[in-house]
Formats: C-alpha cells, structure tokens, sequence
C-alpha cells in the first residue's frame, strides 16, 4: 500500500540503482521509518535530515548541494513529493514521482466499501492508521502528506510515471498533479504507459516498462541537474 509502507530498505532496486551510477549520477538511497509503528510524519523528517546530512557534508562527499533530485517509487514517490512540495528546502532541483499517490483524501473516500485487507487491515483503516484518522478527524495530516495540496508556484519541475492499468494506486492520481502543476505554470511531464499495473518497472529491469522508466528518468535529470 503506497502509506509509508509495511517493508523494504535501502537496498531495495539495486539494479536500477546501479544503472543511475553508471549514468554519472550519485546516488544516496535512505531508509524511512515504516508503518504501523511511525505515522506521518516521521517519514518526511527521515528524508529532510537525509537532505540536511548531505548538502551539509556535500563537499567531502564530492556532490552538488543545489542539484538534488527526490526520487521514489508508490509511498516513496508521495513522499518525494510532500517532502519537496511542502519543505521548500533550497536545493532539490527536481522531482521523480512514479505511480506515486498524490491525494489522500481521494484515496480515503475511494476505498469506501473495500474490504480487500493488507497486515489485517482494510485500505481506509490503513490509511488512518498512517494519518492519525479520517479526513474528517486529520485534516492537516491529509494535506501535508499530499502532492496535490501541496504543489504550486514554488513546486521544482516534476516527472510523473504511471501505468494506465494501476488498480493499486489508480493512474488519475497523477494525471491531477499534473493538471495542478501545469495550472500552476510549473514544468512537469506525465508518463502515462497504457498496459501497465502498478510496479511494472521493477518486475524486469530489462523489460518495456523498466526501459520506458529509466529513459525517462534520464532525459529528465539531463534537463534539471545540467
């Protein structure tokens, strides 16, 4: 569930890790505190002091400061996303979203009457436990952990890669943010992939939907981090 999520590490997607290496780039890949033990948002301060350990030892770690790039994929992507859209902290130059959930109180309300569960709990029961409740009892926790609040004038260019066949995360949740951004005069492209279901990219990192992924990803850091 793209929440913070039950599992996963640092090491996840080495492959694709790898592959950014090759392409020049350095890499930091974090670990964030998961659910159901660290609600939102535990996960943004993880990522902000992440940023913070980083631009302040930039120099001995051979990095730009001011080129950083938040990239994630499902919970990792809305966290890129409230993370770069409501920090404002100088220096990430971009944002690399994919399938990533931008609004959470979509999310609550579309769940309404599913009973599918995940750890033993039910999407909206999921969602309240990240959030610390209902749309109606958080409000503010609902907001600041969603992109399409969050973005405006002052939202660095953003990339968003979705597949079209998303039952997980559904892929209009990309298409708002990228109606927002755009109304908002900021850079942004859509991704959209007809056949695809959520993490198509990491099934085969040599298959359609990886190649898709990482040529996109490169085009787009050429342009934000040149």
């Amino acid at each position: 569930m793209a929440a913070a999520g039950f599992t996963g590490n640092h090491r996840d997607r080495r492959p694709f890790t790898f592959w950014l290496a090759r392409q020049g780039y350095a890499i930091a890949t974090i670990d964030y505190r998961l659910l159901p033990q660290y609600g939102w948002p535990t996960q943004r301060y993880d990522v902000l002091g992440a940023i913070k350990f980083l631009q302040t030892h930039a120099t001995e770690l051979g990095i730009d400061p001011d080129r950083i790039v938040l990239l994630g994929r499902s919970a990792g992507g809305q966290l890129a996303e409230a993370t770069a859209y409501g920090a404002h902290r100088p220096g990430i130059c971009g944002v690399i979203a994919i399938y990533g959930p931008t609004d959470f109180r979509t999310s609550w309300h579309d769940a309404t009457g599913n009973n599918d569960r995940l750890n033993g709990w039910t999407w909206q029961e999921l969602l309240e436990k990240f959030l610390g409740g209902t749309p109606e009892t958080a409000p503010a926790a609902y907001d600041s952990a969603s992109g399409l609040v969050l973005a405006g004038p002052a939202s660095p260019p953003t990339l968003l890669i979705h597949g079209r066949l998303d039952t997980l995360v559904p892929v209009s949740q990309s298409e708002l943010l990228a109606a927002k951004l755009t109304a908002a005069g900021r850079p942004n492209t859509l991704v959209s992939v007809p056949w695809a279901s959520h993490a198509f990219d990491t099934i085969n990192f040599d298959g359609p939907g990886a190649q898709i992924t990482t040529y996109s990803i490169a085009w787009f850091l050429a342009a934000v981090t040149r």
